[in-house]
């Protein structure tokens, strides 16, 4: 008897462990879909037919996959969302230093020799002085302001190195750089016997010598500097509205050195101010296409850099305070090095806010592979307000030198007018050329 009461535990414990593997609901479809069978207990205890050749329909049901096999697609296509064109100007170009100045070498015209100072118009030398010196530069630089017609383009060659002093100053006398407005259509600087005019930029033509300037330089003439090594740790130099443009073969040695479209102090500006750059050199450079320490300029400014290196701050604008009453544009198409700050429209300062009342036009777009940007990019103002629309285009060769950052309008200011209802800042940015293992974050408007 209690053989038989443990044969029939084993059978029940077997029928629960069967049962418990079973798909039920594929039984319960096929008993649904076909009339009921007997079975009899020992065919359910046999082994049972669950192999891909099984005829049993039932046991067909359980094993039918629930995958769909069909490769047509049953859904909706999507159509690409349309976008308006990027509404994106790029800035007017300052004028090249091929367009102004005089463009022919000098070497070989008389008393272009070491030791001479001379004058040179239309491939002549119409004043010359032996002896390198100070007083002997402002002495050919008073022959100028005399003798000079505005319509003609002059060259002052200097065939020595020498410390500029008195001649630098912005007294607009005789003897001056800055004498020498309304009096020349421009005025080239050489340093250089041979003045070749395919010079390699950013290094010293061989030959040259060295000018070393004052703390701060000022000019009253469209100036070109070509073929000439300038010594000018932390000087400043002031164009006060006149073209100036730094060709290849001009090499400016040192650091903290600071180009200004504009003026030094308050003064105004009448008219537009120009910057164009072919060659800095070894030393670091900084460019403001306007004014110092405020001053208003009425037209617009233009800074192009086609090749530099070792690049201090960048701006279209001026250093603090002050009113532009046009447009800003800033081109920089190559350079090399890093570049410690970029503002598109000025920088500014809480005490002391720049303003832009026209638009600013921004294009960075180095077709060089050296140039590194070692600092947050500002489209508009470090302080300040830009009342018409801020255009950046940021693309072309390069890398970010650590992590860095993108803003497309201010660090603290305004951009735009209350009641204006188009673009207040275009952005326009591409860094997929760039390289090395920099990063940078993005904000299209600004920084705070």
């Amino acid at each position: 008897m209690q053989r038989k009461y443990k044969f029939k535990l084993v059978t029940f414990i077997m029928l629960l462990a069967l049962v418990s593997s079973m798909n039920l609901g594929a039984i319960f479809q096929g008993i649904n879909s076909e009339p009921i069978t007997a079975t009899s207990l020992g065919k359910v205890l046999s082994s049972q037919e669950v192999g891909a050749t099984t005829s049993n329909n039932s046991m067909n049901t359980m094993l039918k996959s629930v995958v769909p096999t069909s490769s047509t697609f049953n859904g909706v296509s999507l159509t690409q969302p349309s976008r308006p064109a990027l509404n994106i100007k790029l800035p007017t170009e300052a004028t090249n230093g091929t367009s102004f100045g005089y463009q022919q070498s000098i070497s070989g015209l008389p008393n272009v020799a070491a030791g001479q100072i001379s004058v040179i118009q239309g491939g002549s030398t119409i004043y010359n002085v032996s002896g390198v010196s100070d007083p002997n530069v402002q002495a050919a630089l008073s022959f100028i302001a005399s003798n000079a017609s505005n319509s003609n383009d002059y060259v002052l060659f200097i065939g020595g190195n020498v410390t500029l002093s008195n001649s630098m100053a912005n007294t607009g006398a005789a003897g001056t750089f800055s004498g020498l407005s309304g009096k020349v259509k421009s005025l080239t600087i050489v340093a250089n016997t041979t003045d070749s005019l395919t010079s390699t930029p950013n290094v010293a033509a061989t030959g040259s010598y060295t000018i070393t300037t004052p703390t701060n330089n000022y000019f009253g003439a469209p100036t070109v500097f070509r073929n000439i090594t300038v010594a000018a740790t932390y000087d400043n130099f002031y164009a006060q509205g006149n073209s100036i443009a730094f060709m290849p073969g001009s090499n400016f040695t040192g650091s903290g050195i600071s180009i200004y479209g504009g003026t030094a102090g308050t003064s105004n500006v009448t008219g537009d101010t120009n910057i164009y750059v072919a060659s800095t050199g070894t030393g670091t450079m900084s460019f403001y296409g306007g004014n110092n320490a405020g001053g208003n300029i009425s037209g617009s400014t233009h800074v192009s850099i086609t090749n530099a290196s070792g690049l201090g701050t960048v701006t279209g604008g001026n250093a603090s305070g002050g009113i532009i009453n046009g447009n800003t544009n800033v081109s920089v198409t190559g350079f090399t090095g890093n570049v410690g700050n970029i503002y598109g429209a000025g920088v500014g300062t809480s005490a002391s806010p720049v303003t832009v009342n026209g638009n600013v036009y921004n294009n960075w777009n180095s077709s060089i592979a050296g140039a590194s940007y070692n600092t947050r990019y500002y489209g508009g103002t470090a302080n300040g307000t830009v009342k018409g629309t801020i255009y950046n285009t940021f693309k072309g060769l390069g890398s970010w030198n650590g992590q860095e950052g993108y803003d497309g309008g201010s660090d603290t200011g305004i951009v735009g007018q209350s009641g204006n209802s188009g673009d207040a800042i275009v952005n326009s940015v591409d860094t997929s050329q760039f390289t090395g293992t920099g990063q940078y974050d993005f904000a299209g408007a600004g920084g705070a």
